[in-house]
């Protein structure tokens, strides 16, 4: 298993789901993906669902509501930081709204909600007792993330803001440079130009599945949809799925799993 006990600044260390329909989320990621859950009460009501393979978290999914504030059915991304008063600062001087400011989760940790200069929500989480995602790149897990945008250096340049730098990448003799996300070395997320000019920017989640055929077939028969692939890339192949609410992602199948 590829554990996680801690995470750097600038890495994206969380993924939640903000359905409009709980159950029939939780019923078809569980078959597409193999995931158990640990229902959580939320102060003030409501259900937080911890979704878990191997009694390790993985993502969290809630029940949307009507005064949250928070669109329904869509995976939100957070980035791991030091201090979350601090690189809301930092993101605001850059030129983020501040959608909602630094709280305590109990004793969990310290989140913030932003939309960054190119129009995308990014959620901030300081770490308590949760760290983030337990267990990542494996199946029924998250993988990676980028952000899609019609301005890619806009938004290279925002991240700089919570201490993330840039690298371009190989994609393959026929694709153009990749540009990525980079927290000292390593390479922590990507960027991604929209596939038309309605898709608004945002941060897009992908999972590991062992098998994307299957992967793919398994959603059509829960009642998700499938929009492009399978389809190949240098990392192995992959889908873009939408789930029966209509929440977008992908599922990566990598290369060196056969």
């Amino acid at each position: 298993m590829s554990i996680k006990e801690s995470y750097a600044h600038g890495t994206p260390n969380w993924m939640d789901l903000n359905t409009s329909d709980l159950a029939k989320a939780k019923a078809y990621y569980t078959a597409l993906l193999g995931w158990e859950y640990d229902d959580r009460p939320i102060p003030g009501g409501g259900i937080y669902s911890m979704a878990m393979k191997n009694g390790k978290s993985v993502v969290g999914l809630a029940q949307a509501s009507e005064d949250s504030g928070i669109m329904a059915d869509i995976w939100s991304m957070y980035i791991a930081v030091d201090d979350a008063d601090a690189a809301v600062k930092s993101a605001a001087e850059a030129g983020a709204t501040v959608v909602m400011p630094p709280m305590d989760v109990m004793d969990q940790g310290r989140m913030a909600i932003l939309q960054d200069t190119v129009g995308a929500y990014v959620g901030l989480w300081q770490a308590g007792a949760h760290k983030g995602a337990e267990v990542v790149n494996e199946h029924g897990c998250f993988c990676w993330s980028e952000i899609v945008t019609a301005d890619i250096p806009k938004a290279l340049e925002f991240y700089k803001s919570l201490g993330l730098g840039n690298t371009e990448a190989p994609m393959g003799d026929d694709m153009p440079p990749y540009v990525g996300f980079t927290v000292g070395e390593d390479m922590v997320c990507g960027t991604m130009l929209p596939p038309s000019d309605d898709v608004p920017p945002h941060w897009h989640c992908y999972f590991a599945v062992d098998n994307c055929d299957a992967a793919v077939e398994t959603s059509k028969a829960e009642g998700g949809m499938v929009i492009n692939g399978p389809f190949p890339t240098p990392m192995g192949p992959m889908a873009v799925l939408a789930d029966p609410c209509g929440t977008v992602f992908s599922v990566m199948q990598f290369a060196e799993q056969g």
